[in-house]
């Protein structure tokens, strides 16, 4: 019988333990499954709180896909904590989670936390991992997934890890059901912006929702003008095969016609950080992470509000959803000038 390791040799998760304790009045915590590699064991959670229905609009906070990248883990709990105390006294946020589902796994790659590794312990890259392949990427671009060898970075693996297919489940289970959802990945280490990127990072094709996905844009932008963020689709940076966002917004277009499913991923632009201090260009951790407290405080900081606008939005999609409708065409146009040159 292998040795089961303390939950509490994972900081990410006991602090995840310690914030949805104080929410547990209000949420639904569970282990979903174990990861094991070697002698470690640890559990993946998710907190699932508000509205039950299914057809109910729903947030999915993801972190930790990529294990060395802790800080977007760090920003949902971050996030949480702040709901826990909100929760407690305030009408308001007790109203706002009757209307909404939030779904949360703030580290599905529990394993490549614990190791400081990119990927899991079978060092299969977590986000290349999905049955996407792209005739648009070149044999020579490792970066956009190989399947060489998985000593070297960005190995897609021979088969769906268990750690996807457990995101896949539950990212399936609280939003295809949905009338609107919107799930947001968090990462770094690309960038001296912060980015949303929207799909799809397999081909430059525009996506289904474009119309959508423009009009939330200029929303972000309409109630708050000076954001640091710059909305894009992935493949204005560079492309890549396996992405577990193309495959499953495939997935709820193809097969499940239930509404509107967005997902986007924060790329945290973690040059900045190196750009103020570059010999954290040598270190692992601080390639990806803000080391100082003061930078790590303010980022903490920073995503509260888009977290809090993709709320507003999922709950009030009916009103902003029906211009989209009147003018479509124009939101489409624009999108097709602004991101694809056409």
């Amino acid at each position: 019988m292998k040795h089961l390791l303390r939950e509490s040799s994972l900081p990410e998760l006991r602090i995840f333990d310690e914030v949805a304790a104080s929410l547990s009045s209000y949420a639904k915590v569970e282990t979903l499954d174990y990861i094991e590699h070697k002698e470690m064991r640890y559990p993946i959670r998710s907190l699932v709180m508000g509205n039950p229905d299914p057809e109910a609009p729903c947030l999915c906070l993801i972190g930790g896909v990529h294990g060395i990248e802790r800080i977007g883990s760090h920003v949902i709990l971050s996030f949480l904590r702040s709901l826990a105390g909100y929760i407690r006294w305030s009408d308001t946020y007790k109203e706002i989670y009757q209307k909404i589902r939030l779904a949360v796994i703030p580290v599905i790659n529990p394993i490549g936390m614990a190791l400081k590794k990119r990927g899991n312990g079978n060092r299969v890259d977590l986000m290349r991992n999905a049955p996407v392949e792209s005739d648009e990427v070149k044999w020579y671009q490792l970066f956009a997934g190989q399947s060489f060898s998985s000593r070297l970075h960005w190995y897609r693996g021979n088969e769906i890890q268990k750690e996807v297919q457990i995101l896949l489940d539950f990212v399936r289970k609280n939003c295809f059901k949905s009338r609107f959802s919107i799930s947001i990945d968090f990462h770094s280490g690309f960038g001296f912006r912060d980015r949303i990127w929207f799909p799809y990072a397999y081909t430059r094709k525009p996506p289904p929702n474009l119309a959508e996905i423009y009009r939330l844009r200029k929303l972000l932008r309409e109630v708050y003008p000076y954001h640091v963020y710059k909305f894009e689709p992935q493949t204005n940076q560079y492309l890549i095969q396996g992405d577990l966002w193309d495959y499953l917004y495939k997935d709820h277009n193809e097969n499940f016609n239930t509404g509107t499913y967005l997902p986007f991923t924060l790329e945290l632009g973690s040059w900045q950080w190196l750009r103020k201090n570059p010999m954290k260009l040598f270190s692992s951790i601080g390639i990806y992470n803000p080391v100082k407290i003061h930078r790590y405080h303010r980022v903490l900081r920073r995503h509260q509000l888009l977290i809090n606008f993709m709320i507003e939005a999922s709950i009030n999609y009916k009103n902003w959803m029906e211009d989209v409708a009147v003018i479509e065409n124009d939101f489409h146009n624009k999108a097709l000038k602004k991101w694809y040159g056409t």
